[in-house]
């Protein structure tokens, strides 16, 4: 059974849901730092937050966090999200740079 998530990322997890764009990738950028993969989950489901910025840091946030269950959330978004940042970031190509990450991650603890 897994481990239920600390209270720190709990209150995280929860705070991806607020109303508040810039709390919500605060949120994310906090839980990739805590690298609890009972996170994975929401984090994903903030790939499809309608605030570029928020898809942004979520991804980023799955990249910390290293785990497969995201590859198939961050392939739709190099496939079909060519938004951008304010500072003009495309998600697409966060999205291709986490998925490196991540399968780089996975050849390098095999």
């Amino acid at each position: 059974m897994p481990t239920p998530p600390s209270k720190a990322v709990g209150a995280l997890i929860t705070t991806l849901n607020d109303e508040n764009s810039d709390v919500r990738c605060i949120a994310a950028w906090a839980i990739g730092r805590h690298a609890d993969r009972n996170a994975v989950e929401p984090l994903i489901v903030a790939l499809n937050d309608q605030i570029t910025e928020v898809r942004c840091a979520a991804a980023r946030a799955l990249g910390q966090l290293a785990d497969n269950r995201a590859l198939p959330a961050l392939q739709q978004l190099v496939e079909y999200d060519q938004s951008e940042t304010i500072e003009g970031v495309k998600v697409s190509q966060v999205a291709a740079e986490v998925m490196e990450r991540i399968k780089s991650h996975k050849q390098n603890t095999t």
